[in-house]
């Protein structure tokens, strides 16, 4: 708003880390339709992602907030590439995420794109207006839980009288065992992940070892859904594992976590998933 008076800035004349964007936004453009056409809408929203995530690595790089002190034209191109960036981005999740892309696409002053086909690098028109508005995912804190209330100590019952042998104690009603504390639970990190590899354990009819990616790490996680799931058919998906499970080694394959499931009427299971796409590693709260 200060320096460019909320519009979009000049293009420019782009270096490598520009044209290393616009390739990466062509790229794009021909890969999420052909995974889109082989039915992987996980994996095409997950290509997506990933360039937003190349766009958010190229701010930090080119840090165009500081530049624009020293150098308004670099800044500039800088925020153009992003803004431009965006606009496909709001495009091809367009179809997953409709009224929020729409209004990502107001936000840039740009026209939505009617046909993937029609979208080319360079369409957002430099002095476009630019309307700020809300965050389209606002951060929301989860409110504290209240503080667990502390019973009471058991009295100790009165010792037997003339060396009489004590009772053993009465066994925990049914369930107490399974009651867990809020602070045990909140050691729980479970997060979201997006499979990338998943094959057959040699030697087992129901286990599939899995490469996961986790944003900031990838992880080789072996699961007991092999007997439900064909590894083809989960590459792609978003899962919810259990991320700080101490590794272990299933059939000689360590694994590092565990994939959520639940178990189906007929016996099958189906994976705990997030509701709509989001970026791997995002904590499940």
């Amino acid at each position: 708003e200060k320096w460019f008076e909320g519009r979009v800035p000049e293009r420019g004349q782009g270096g490598e880390l520009e044209a290393a964007i616009v390739a990466a936004a062509d790229e794009l453009r021909e890969k999420v339709p052909a995974l889109v056409d082989d039915l992987q809408i996980h994996a095409a929203i997950e290509e997506t992602l990933q360039f937003v995530r190349r766009l958010n690595k190229y701010v930090t790089d080119t840090e165009p907030f500081k530049v624009v002190k020293t150098d308004k034209e670099a800044a500039g191109r800088s925020l153009y590439t992003v803004l431009e960036g965006l606009r496909h981005a709001a495009c091809l999740l367009a179809p997953v995420m409709p009224e929020k892309m729409a209004t990502l696409t107001a936000s840039l002053g740009a026209s939505p794109t009617g046909l993937l086909a029609d979208l080319r690098w360079g369409g957002l028109e430099p002095g476009t207006k630019l309307e700020l508005g809300e965050p389209l995912f606002p951060r929301r804190d989860l409110p504290e839980a209240p503080p667990a209330e502390v019973a009471p100590a058991p009295v100790a019952p009165p010792a037997p009288k003339g060396g009489a042998k004590a009772k053993a104690a009465e066994p925990a009603g049914d369930g107490a065992s399974d009651v867990i504390s809020f602070d045990d639970f909140a050691k729980v990190k479970l997060r979201a992940a997006t499979v990338l590899e998943a094959e057959r354990v040699a030697g087992s009819d129901k286990l599939l070892r899995l490469q996961v990616d986790l944003g900031d790490e990838k992880r080789q996680i072996v699961a007991g859904i092999g007997k439900t799931w064909e590894p083809e058919a989960i590459v792609g998906r978003q899962v919810v594992i259990v991320a700080n499970l101490a590794p272990r080694k299933v059939f000689k394959v360590e694994s590092q976590g565990m994939v959520l499931a639940v178990e189906t009427p007929d016996g099958g299971l189906a994976l705990v998933t997030p509701s709509a796409a989001v970026a791997p590693g995002t904590e499940v709260r």
